[in-house]
């Protein structure tokens, strides 16, 4: 339940300040299934209600189901 209420208010401080891009590293990463997607309903009601910018950094295949656009980072072979 921490982790939970923790992941919720550091959302919502950080959402105080009406950002026009929201940058989110893993937002959903040890919570589960349903608190998931209710940050993910806060995220989706930013980008249609609000026309925020909201870019969610994530290993979760359920977040990459419901976002608009999906891009994969892929180690290419040798140094770059």
């Amino acid at each position: 339940m921490y982790v939970v209420k923790n992941a919720l208010i550091n959302i919502k401080r950080s959402l105080s300040y009406n950002p026009e891009l929201i940058l989110a590293d893993e937002p959903t990463g040890n919570l589960d299934h349903d608190t998931e997607n209710d940050i993910l309903k806060i995220f989706n009601d930013l980008a249609r209600k609000q026309n925020k910018c909201a870019i969610i950094i994530t290993h979760s295949q359920n977040v990459c189901t419901l976002v608009d656009e999906v891009y994969e980072l892929k180690k290419v072979k040798g140094d770059i």
